[in-house]
């Protein structure tokens, strides 16, 4: 039997594609952009995000992620610093980096000289202070070592919930070191009040 009237005017509503067969709404609805005003919202929001120098290292990531606590951010950016000074005092090779155009200038200080004194002196602290870092980190844990070196020193993801877990806890030792030399620093600069004579009573 043929089509009724109302199913050939049912027909004729249907969008066909250019082979006669019936377009795909649900796909078309699917494939829909959203409003002009939320594609601006989402751009603005991802550039507002980027301009965070702290999206350039792994380890500024997992701060901006919640991954890791701002004190835990600031101990892995002072390890890292720690680790380039320390390579320096040792005068251990660098890592390859882009060519230098300009000539940076400068010499090493020579050991005999007043500044020459100064830069030893300084690379002993650098040391010291590398070797109470590192075996803060052993305390925490072998894994706390190997990712700590992993995130901050290699700039490489952590993988997984486990290794989160270390790096936390290894970063974590070296802000709770870090902050009791601090604290120890400033209780032995503070002087005392027996030393100052504006403050000792003159016997009668």
């Amino acid at each position: 039997m043929g089509k009724g009237r109302k199913g050939r005017h049912r027909d004729s509503l249907v969008q066909r594609e250019a082979n006669g067969r019936p377009q795909r709404l649900r796909l078309q609805r699917e494939v829909a952009l959203p409003p002009p005003t939320e594609t601006k919202r989402v751009i603005d929001a991802a550039i507002s995000e980027v301009r965070f120098a702290e999206w350039g290292t792994m380890l500024g990531q997992l701060k901006l992620r919640g991954r890791i606590t701002e004190t835990q951010y600031e101990a892995g950016k002072k390890w890292c610093r720690l680790v380039e000074e320390y390579s320096q005092a040792l005068l251990s090779p660098r890592a390859p980096r882009t060519a230098t155009l300009d000539p940076t200038g400068g010499m090493a200080a020579d050991p005999d000289t007043a500044s020459g004194v100064r830069e030893a002196k300084r690379h002993a602290v650098v040391v010291k202070s590398y070797e109470s870092g590192v075996e803060a980190l052993r305390n925490a844990g072998m894994a706390a070592v190997r990712i700590v070196g992993t995130v901050c020193e290699q700039d490489l993801a952590p993988g997984g919930h486990t290794e989160i877990e270390a790096l936390r806890t290894g970063l974590s030792s070296l802000a709770t070191l870090w902050s009791t030399q601090g604290q120890r620093s400033k209780a032995m600069a503070k002087p005392s009040p027996f030393r100052n004579p504006a403050r000792m009573v003159k016997p009668p």
